[in-house]
């Protein structure tokens, strides 16, 4: 969101007041997802 209001899209003052409850709960599955693809990369591999 910060990158968001850097490039004007979004008031730098109503991102730092308002509360994001979803992107808090987003991000750990977002990091799980992340740290899936080396391993799913290797499991391909090995497959090979």
């Amino acid at each position: 969101m910060r990158a968001a209001a850097a490039l004007g899209r979004v008031d730098e003052r109503a991102v730092a007041s308002a509360p994001m409850p979803e992107i808090e709960f987003a991000a750990p599955e977002l990091l799980a997802l992340l740290a899936l693809v080396p391993l799913a990369a290797l499991v391909y591999l090995a497959a090979q």
